[in-house]
Parts: structure tokens; sequence; C-alpha cells
């Protein structure tokens, strides 16, 4: 699995596209937010979060997509969509 090195996909659409498939905001800490997705019980997060325009790390992409692929939250459309820096529609 890879995702692009330097992710293009910001924060606030990730967050829009997280919503969107049924995660909600569970807790943010500093510059930490922690996501969950209760009919599959998954929890993501997104670190070093400072601005909802600033691009989504890297690790946390390979994160996330890791965990929507392990849940089969989103079909693999998707995610090949997000491993390629883009925001998919919603599921």
């Amino acid at each position: 699995m890879t995702v692009q090195s330097q992710s293009k996909i910001s924060v606030a659409g990730l967050r829009k596209y997280l919503d969107s498939i049924g995660f909600h905001q569970l807790a943010e800490v500093g510059q930490t937010r922690a996501f969950r997705h209760d009919p599959s019980d998954t929890i993501v997060t997104l670190t070093g979060v400072s601005e909802d325009d600033d691009s989504v790390r890297p690790a946390d992409l390979l994160s996330i997509v890791t965990r929507l692929e392990a849940k089969d939250i989103v079909p693999a459309s998707a995610i090949s969509q997000i491993q390629n820096g883009k925001i998919p529609a919603a599921s």
C-alpha cells in the first residue's frame, strides 16, 4: 500500500469526508484530533494539526487508509483515490 509522499488532502477535506462516511470527532487534544466510526468501532487520528487548511500528514493518511481498508468501511476505489491525494465522493 502506498500513499503519495506529499499529501494534498487538507484536514478540512478529510474531516468532511470522514463525517460523510459515518465518523464523528471524538476528541481534540492540542494538535491531535480523534474520530470514531461507531458501526465498525474504528478510531482514526490526525496529528500535528493547527489549521483546517493544513495538509494531512502522510503518516496519518497511511494509518487512516489502512484502517478504512481493514474494516471494509469504504470501497477499494475510494481507497485508491485517497492514496492518490484526492477526496472521494461519499459512499
